[in-house]
């Protein structure tokens, strides 16, 4: 799936919800970051996405990750680490951006919810996790 075709998606689903950027509460993001390496649910879910990874992978080297809505960017920290890979990362939470430079993460930026500004091929894997449960009228998108 091509990048270009992700920004669309959003900006119909952003028109379809008036516009609204559904944000989390900023004490949540706290939260997230002191369990987020342990908690058993996000643990399951990031080893489904390294299993998938593992699995369908077709690049092996210079790999170049985008999480969107990275968070306080767990899975980009446990990517980077595992898998060697390159990781960026955008969040439309100016909190989550924070936290994910507490973890070291050098390459996240602010997102304004509407345009990723990467190139489509400068992208090798793109990650939404836990993302659309936040957006009321996704089925509406297709």
């Amino acid at each position: 799936i091509l990048l270009s075709e992700v920004s669309k998606t959003l900006k119909k689903l952003l028109i379809l919800s008036s516009y609204k950027i559904f944000k989390m509460k900023t004490y949540f993001y706290a939260l997230r970051y002191k369990v987020d390496n342990e908690e058993w649910r996000a643990r399951a879910k990031r080893a489904l996405v390294f299993q998938f990874w593992k699995k369908y992978q077709r690049k092996t080297t210079n790999v170049k990750l985008l999480d969107l809505g990275c968070g306080t960017g767990v899975l980009l920290e446990q990517f980077e680490k595992r898998f060697k890979i390159k990781g960026y990362g955008i969040d439309t939470s100016t909190e989550a951006i924070k936290y994910c430079k507490r973890r070291g993460l050098s390459q996240v930026k602010k997102f304004d919810g509407k345009n990723i500004h990467f190139n489509d091929k400068a992208i090798d894997l793109l990650t939404a996790i836990d993302v659309l449960e936040h957006v009321k009228v996704d089925l509406k998108a297709r």
